[in-house]
């Protein structure tokens, strides 16, 4: 077993730093054994969007009422009711240095895995994949004397069906939330984004406020009256032709698929020609602008898939393509052009399409997604095919909760030879791991392949690739977390470039340095993390390229000492560890050399690996070797060598860029 380092914690070390310092804090990440709870800066653009288009709910004044007496309330609600909006604008109104989101990878919720409460924060727990049990909420009410004495506040929003178990115990702290009007919905977006206030105008006059007054009676949700403001502001006219097109979309071209969805032939040719006019239909919405005879080979083997053999003479006697593509009402221009387009004439009707194939047909859902991802895999589909098919699996996800994408997702990932395929599953996602629909599971299923014994190699460089994107910029710690998993796999070169790769890219989004580094550190001082910090410091401190970040931090540590005396006891802590100690001392030859170069500062180098190599007594004759064989001789090998010889008669403590004869 590896000897006990009788180093500070770099906790110890964080705690000395003075209250307001820029020295990183090392150690903050919330881990229990392996699961982890993290908190994000929720966007400051979604809180203004929040400000200029609220429309109050009913049950908001009772929301702020409980959260004003307790610091705490419950949002209990069914989803897309305006649950996160309501919190967000409550919480904007309490909020003095922002608004805190926890995202969380626990087996179950408890509180005791909750970072310290000491501002507005929010937990949303939508998509918790079991019902909640009684003593979250227990825990939950002990919650609310610490925060209201640190000053913090915490809204949690959640559906009635994960709180069954919790009702009792938090009843004085819960308010059931009911759909805002859907009118003062619509005014609030347009007032946001109608700068001439023309068309609200347009909502008291007929026939657009009889519309309005249907919106009422049909308890239009939240989210289709936001897509119809949207549409409503692209208009210039108020006419009844506008009216009608709001009205189609607001019932997801209910009449239009009625029509070609709806019904069954009298006879078996007429089912025939039925089912090859409804799959003309569905690949139309899928390759929108794809060339016609992509559309009709796709929708041949759709017809295919599902088992449906159409007899020979039925593409004698049945209906032409043209006929086909007249039915489905696609655009024009695009027919003269050889393509198919139906969403230019009827925004939003692929989405409608392919909805209503989900929600009323569940048993072709397999079969569906069988045939997109074969349409993706066909190397005979024109180039625009592959990115249109990622971009419909992603909004099936989104909108159906049609979590069996991620599969198809992880099977692109593992065949690592298609190049395209993996980069399209990278970026479906990278869009869905923050997703505030389904980022959660996402981000869930993310952990799970990380943590995969069995995930192919191509798996883990693309859950790594994920992290390094926006995913990395949405949460730090989460990618960060993802990357430990992956870098503690030990799976190979291939995967390891890829984190280290990760890791600088995530270091590169604003303001993440220092706080990677952070992680990276604490990384070291754990034994069941020790290698994914060895892997870590070498992507922070080693050759970077063009665009690494090394030479950053190795400034950074000029300018801290207690950066300096961290980044010391992580390198004693893998030099002294023999399942890291070679590559650290591979890391180290990489920084006498760039000290050599010119590239980093001699005496900072030798400030940080000094005291390092002096803690490393046992292994004396290896560290010997290291600096003294003739073959490695350089500057600053010799500089460090130096001050090491020196240094008993200095003192351990002394601080080598302080110390003058070091450099002599």
């Amino acid at each position: 077993m590896d000897p006990v380092q009788p180093e500070p914690s770099i906790r110890q070390v964080a705690a000395a730093t003075a209250e307001g310092s820029s020295v990183i804090r090392v150690g903050r990440d919330d881990n229990v054994g392996t699961w982890l709870v993290s908190s994000r800066e929720i966007d400051q653009e979604e809180i203004d969007r929040v400000r200029l288009s609220f429309a109050e709910p009913d049950g908001f004044t009772q929301v702020r009422a409980v959260l004003q007496r307790y610091s705490l309330v419950i949002i209990r609600g069914k989803e897309d009711v305006g649950r996160r909006s309501t919190a967000l604008r409550l919480l904007d109104e309490v909020a003095s240095g922002g608004i805190r989101e926890f995202l969380t990878d626990w087996p179950s919720p408890r509180t005791d895995l909750l970072p310290h409460i000491d501002r507005p924060c929010l937990l949303d727990l939508t998509f918790e994949t079991d019902v909640i049990p009684e003593g979250f909420g227990r825990q939950l009410a002990d919650l609310v004397r610490p925060m209201y004495e640190t000053g913090g506040c915490l809204i949690v929003t959640v559906t009635p069906a994960l709180w069954t178990r919790c009702a009792q115990e938090t009843k004085r702290f819960t308010v059931d939330l009911q759909m805002p009007d859907p009118v003062e919905v619509v005014r609030a977006h347009l007032k946001a984004h109608d700068a001439g206030g023309e068309r609200l105008t347009w909502l008291g006059v007929p026939p657009l406020s009889e519309f309005m007054g249907e919106l009422r009676r049909c308890r239009t949700s939240p989210r289709d009256a936001v897509a119809l403001a949207a549409r409503l502001s692209e208009f210039d006219e108020h006419t009844s032709e506008m009216v009608k097109d709001l009205r189609r979309q607001l019932y997801h071209w209910k009449d239009y698929l009625d029509k070609r969805l709806g019904g069954v032939g009298a006879d078996r040719s007429d089912r025939h020609t039925v089912a090859r006019r409804r799959a003309v239909l569905v690949a139309a919405a899928v390759l929108d602008g794809s060339p016609a005879e992509a559309v009709l080979a796709s929708s041949d083997a759709f017809l295919t898939k599902i088992g449906i053999k159409v007899p020979p003479d039925e593409f004698l006697v049945g209906p032409e393509l043209s006929g086909m593509l007249e039915d489905i009402e696609e655009d024009r221009a695009d027919k003269k052009a050889g393509t198919v387009s139906i969403i230019k004439v009827k925004p939003g009707v692929d989405d409608a399409i392919l909805g209503r194939i989900w929600q009323e047909r569940p048993q072709l859902h397999g079969y569906l997604l069988e045939w997109l991802a074969e349409i993706a895999a066909d190397r005979s589909q024109p180039s625009s095919t592959l990115p249109r098919v990622a971009e419909v699996l992603a909004r099936l996800a989104e909108q159906q909760r049609a979590l069996a994408v991620l599969d198809i997702m992880q099977s692109w990932l593992a065949a690592s030879a298609d190049v395209t395929k993996h980069r399209l599953a990278v970026d479906v996602l990278e869009r869905l791991a923050v997703s505030r629909d389904i980022g959660s599971v996402v981000r869930r299923r993310l952990r799970e392949w990380a943590l995969s014994r069995r995930a192919e190699d191509g798996v883990l460089i693309g859950v790594a690739e994920v992290c390094a994107g926006r995913l990395g910029r949405y949460s730090t710690d989460v990618a960060l977390n993802r990357l430990q998993l992956i870098a503690q796999s030990r799976r190979g070169v291939e995967v390891d470039q890829a984190v280290v790769r990760a890791i600088r890219g995530v270091a590169e989004h604003d303001g993440k340095r220092r706080l990677v580094l952070d992680r990276i550190l604490a990384w070291s001082f754990e034994e069941e993390t020790r290698a994914a910090g060895m892997l870590g410091l070498s992507a922070l401190t080693g050759p970077t390229g063009e665009r690494g970040s090394g030479r950053d931090h190795l400034l950074d540590a000029a300018e801290f000492p207690m950066l300096r005396k961290a980044l010391a006891s992580a390198w004693s802590v893998l030099l002294g560890s023999s399942e890291t100690r070679a590559s650290a001392f591979d890391l180290a030859e990489v920084w006498l050399r760039r000290a050599d170069d010119e590239l980093a500062s001699p005496d900072l180098v030798v400030a940080i690996l000094g005291p390092a190599f002096l803690k490393v007594s046992n292994d004396a004759i290896e560290v010997a070797t290291f600096l003294f064989a003739p073959v490695r001789q350089s500057k600053t090998r010799e500089k460090l060598g130096l001050w090491l010889l020196r240094v008993d008669a200095s003192g351990p403590d002394v601080d080598p860029l302080q110390d003058e004869s070091a450099g002599r």
